[in-house]
């Protein structure tokens, strides 16, 4: 399986969100989500990256420069455990480095175990602090973890 990582264009984006509100049919918070995430990219708020199997959209994070944070990594469910998360996150971060970013931030819920554990491998380790976040009426606690992408030189 050949994996192929690159920054997102609109029209990426208009088709990556597109397929996520048909997967997620009945919640309308992904189309609130898609015109925020393609209104914080046209900006340069963030920066949203693709992983692509030919010309098909499999996964994708989106960077947000204020925070150095990795945040909305997914990857469709047919390509889970196939190595995709781990190819798209050392793209962003070699991305990072050539940019002079120093350090990366990644967010995680303390039941999701599974998670955690691949964050920690990928380096993920230095926590950061907990937070209450607020999802469009949903309250959730989040543990931030930095990694020191100077480490990988």
């Amino acid at each position: 399986m050949k994996i192929v990582c690159k920054e997102s264009t609109i029209s990426d984006l208009e088709k990556r969100w597109d397929y996520l509100i048909a997967e997620n049919s009945g919640d309308n918070r992904w189309g609130i989500w898609k015109k925020q995430s393609i209104n914080d990219n046209k900006s340069g708020k963030v920066k949203t990256f693709f992983a692509l199997l030919g010309k098909e959209i499999i996964g994708e994070v989106t960077l947000i420069f204020e925070k150095s944070e990795l945040n909305a990594l997914r990857v469709n469910k047919e390509y889970e455990g196939k190595g995709v998360a781990s190819e798209l996150v050392k793209f962003v971060e070699n991305w990072a480095i050539g940019r002079g970013i120093k350090y990366l931030i990644i967010g995680v819920e303390p039941c999701e175990v599974r998670n955690m554990q691949i964050y920690f491998h990928w380096g993920y380790t230095d926590f950061v602090e907990s937070k209450h976040e607020t999802l469009i009426n949903e309250e959730i606690l989040v543990l931030y973890y930095k990694k020191d992408l100077r480490r990988n030189k």
